[in-house]
């Protein structure tokens, strides 16, 4: 299958199955990212309140992090949502958004700035 019939598929999925997308976002693209994900047919919700973060990323379908602005409180629910999702089984995706290109500013090594983000582990939510 070729990358535009995978990408068929997978947007008529979203359109049948419209799940929740549950966003952890900053507020510069909060309603661009939910206006997106409400125009592929996904229902977005964006909850950052650590008291609820893991309740909702296990009623989502997908939990996405964006992490171009942080703050203490949001990194703590990010952590939260991350571990509940991995451990719920909910596809995680991290957005870095502005913040890896900021730390790769004049970096010409191919690649990027990939393994140079102090989130280059975010994905372990073990433990």
């Amino acid at each position: 299958m070729n990358l535009l019939d995978s990408t068929c598929n997978a947007l008529e999925q979203v359109r049948l199955n419209r799940p929740l997308v549950h966003n952890i976002t900053n507020y510069v693209v909060m309603n661009f990212t939910a206006n997106a994900l409400l125009a592929v047919g996904a229902s977005p919700v964006m909850a950052h309140a650590r008291e609820e973060v893991e309740d909702m990323v296990r009623l989502a379908g997908a939990l996405v992090i964006n992490i171009g602005t942080l703050s203490a409180p949001w990194i703590e629910s990010m952590f939260k949502a991350g571990r509940a999702a991995a451990a719920s089984s909910v596809p995680i995706v991290l957005d870095p958004g502005e913040r890896c290109a900021r730390q790769c500013v004049g970096d010409h090594l191919p690649g990027g700035c990939r393994g140079r983000s102090p989130w280059s582990g975010f994905h372990s939510f073990g433990g």
